[in-house]
């Protein structure tokens, strides 16, 4: 435990017995693989549509044409409002403060697993999702705004 911030480190924080809470609170959720797997069992694959990020992130207007189609909704939709950023991200520069190549490595490691099976079940390539050695240099973070 690091005195100084009153918790365990990460890997210890989601494998340790009394960090139980925090894996079912959080980590747990994070298992996509898993918990898509187990919405599967109750729900036809015509029923589930998975989108991820990325996708909007990449072409707004298809992702929301593509969600419409899914739902029944008139997919001709547009609005007129411009997005706004409710949740903004810090200045690249805070990146790596945040969110330190360490504990990037970390999680990729935690959940490599859970991400190979995500790719399988989408039958998407998610590679970028375990590369632990992604740095938050400005092209990077461009892609993802």
């Amino acid at each position: 435990m690091d005195p100084a911030q009153g918790v365990l480190p990460l890997p210890e924080r989601l494998t340790h017995h009394h960090g139980h809470s925090f894996f079912r609170t959080y980590a747990d959720s994070c298992l996509y693989a898993f918990c898509i797997d187990r919405i599967r069992r109750y729900f036809p694959a015509d029923r589930l549509k998975v989108m991820l990020y990325e996708d909007l992130l990449a072409d707004q207007a298809a992702f929301l044409r593509d969600f419409f189609q899914f739902v029944g909704a008139d997919d001709s939709f547009t609005s007129a409002l411009a997005p706004e950023e409710v949740n903004p991200d810090p200045p690249l520069l805070e990146y790596e403060r945040w969110f330190p190549p360490e504990l990037r490595a970390q999680l990729v490691a935690e959940f490599r697993d859970d991400i190979e099976a995500l790719q399988d079940l989408l039958d998407r390539d998610l590679s970028a999702w375990l590369d632990d050695s992604t740095t938050y240099d400005a092209e990077y973070c461009r892609r993802w705004r």
